[in-house]
């Protein structure tokens, strides 16, 4: 049974590390995430500003522009929100891991003390048994 508890506790260790491994990436993916959306802004920026210049005779085109760079402000505030997001289930899961990590450290005390205790149990039946015996020899002895 403590065999099946060990691999038990194994596979949860396993879990906890794929966890903790699938949150640096989704970290990691929302850094880059950031950067690469700050980069789309200033490119966007960069060519409203070019478009501007060659078509500013034009209020169509100008108004445009102008929905066009509220989109993308508008994109970027809901993408840093989702970065956001992204950094609290991290936390949360980094979280989460380490009250299973210390769960799974109490469950392997317990584990240990339950051997123990098995351990105490299988010598008192041995103490137990030899006395037994030692009765019997002598109740046979006064008998004779």
């Amino acid at each position: 049974m403590g065999k099946q508890l060990n691999i038990f506790l194994s596979q949860i260790h396993e879990f906890i590390y794929k966890l903790k491994s699938g949150a640096k990436i989704n970290s990691d993916i929302g850094k880059k995430l950031n950067s690469n959306i700050t980069n789309v802004s200033n490119i966007i920026n960069k060519i409203n500003n070019d478009t501007l210049v060659i078509l500013d005779s034009t209020e169509v085109i100008d108004s445009s522009i102008k929905n066009s760079e509220k989109s993308a402000s508008n994109i970027k505030d809901f993408i840093n929100k989702v970065i956001d997001e992204i950094d609290t289930q991290t936390a949360a899961v980094t979280e989460s891991s380490s009250a299973i990590e210390e769960l799974i450290a109490s469950i392997n005390s317990v584990s240990e003390i339950s051997q123990n205790r098995i351990e105490t149990v299988k010598k008192m039946k041995t103490v137990a048994l030899s006395g037994e015996e030692n009765m019997q020899k002598n109740l046979q002895s006064i008998n004779n």
